[in-house]
């Protein structure tokens, strides 16, 4: 019984080396695609995943508990995966962008913002009309799961050309253009998100991470349901083929991969920040679509003063979105970021 007791210890240990490796290869090489499932296991990845806390606390959020959140992702996204992937795959697009439409709205073709934004992709009326849909008395195109997703690869296509940097494009697609031209000006012309997201609003801030953090998760999922079906479809349960796997691989695949697993940093051992970007996701959702213009400080003004002056903007939101500490931050011609 010893013998099997480390036998199994060995094999479990083996696991998450290659389930670490799987997860990483997937994402910097584009490794696999599942052809009898490819709509939910889709992992080709030109998007670069910044593994900062932020996108961290996503993707521990997803894959916590036995990754119920990310399951919750394909459960409402089967429907859809395929029509957005021939679409994106058409267009030259990143497939893994469909997972932003969880974002925007869980998959809901008939979701409805609270700022009048509609449909799969949130399309606020202008936006949609400018893309190609028709919004009118008789008909709403943005309801149209189809003709909406090819209205999103348009415009994602459109961002992309416009920065050539995705982080961009995506937190351009949350806040429009204009605010990311105005991050990047007071950014000294920065082309990096992490570098002027500072200077944009915190919906937008929340939103690039969490995006980045939820396909980190799903690439995730996909490799270790990836080599589940690895070792089912290749008799490795079997116990004799389990200590030939051991023996034969065990040594060289640590001495091979220690390095890319120990660079993977995938604890999801203490999920209490998890818990706080969960509350963050359903508490921001219904804001990520507020406007914004710039205020040109006055001699004379205050953080005070421009609160009572705009009272959609606490103090406290000035702050936040403009990243400011203190009155001492103010000086008379440069600009703040105010909610309309």
């Amino acid at each position: 019984m010893k013998v099997y007791k480390k036998l199994f210890f060995v094999l479990a240990v083996l696991q998450l080396f290659v389930v670490s490796a799987f997860a990483y290869d997937i994402k910097k090489d584009s490794a696999f695609t599942d052809p009898e499932n490819s709509a939910v296991f889709s992992t080709i990845s030109s998007i670069e995943i910044s593994y900062n806390d932020e996108v961290q606390n996503y993707s521990e959020f997803y894959q916590a508990a036995e990754n119920k959140n990310a399951k919750r992702v394909l459960e409402r996204g089967h429907d859809y995966f395929q029509m957005i992937e021939n679409i994106f795959n058409e267009e030259g697009l990143p497939t893994e962008l469909k997972y932003l439409a969880y974002v925007e709205s869980n998959y809901n073709p008939r979701a409805m913002s609270r700022a009048g934004a509609r449909g799969m992709w949130k399309f606020m009326r202008g936006t949609a009309i400018t893309y190609g849909l028709k919004v009118n008395r008789q008909v709403d195109e943005r309801l149209n799961p189809e003709k909406s997703t090819r209205a999103a690869a348009s415009y994602f296509k459109k961002l992309y050309n416009q920065y050539n940097n995705w982080h961009l494009a995506i937190a351009a697609y949350n806040c429009g253009e204009g605010l990311i031209d105005y991050a990047v000006n007071k950014a000294n012309g920065a082309n990096d998100f992490w570098e002027i997201n500072k200077y944009l609003p915190r919906e937008t801030r929340n939103y690039v991470p969490h995006l980045l953090g939820l396909i980190d998760a799903m690439n995730s999922y996909s490799a270790q349901q990836e080599f589940n079906s690895y070792l089912t479809s290749n008799g490795a349960l079997n116990t004799s083929n389990q200590a030939i796997v051991a023996e034969a691989t065990t040594t060289n695949f640590i001495e091979n991969k220690t390095e890319v697993v120990l660079n993977k940093r995938n604890n999801i051992e203490n999920t209490s920040k998890a818990v706080a970007v969960a509350a963050t996701i359903v508490s921001e959702s219904d804001n990520y679509l507020k406007e914004y213009f710039v205020y040109i400080i006055k001699q004379g003004d205050s953080i005070e003063s421009i609160a009572k002056k705009y009272p959609k903007n606490s103090i406290s939101i000035i702050k936040d979105n403009n990243n400011l500490s203190s009155n001492a931050d103010l000086s008379m011609g440069s600009t703040l970021l105010l909610e309309k």
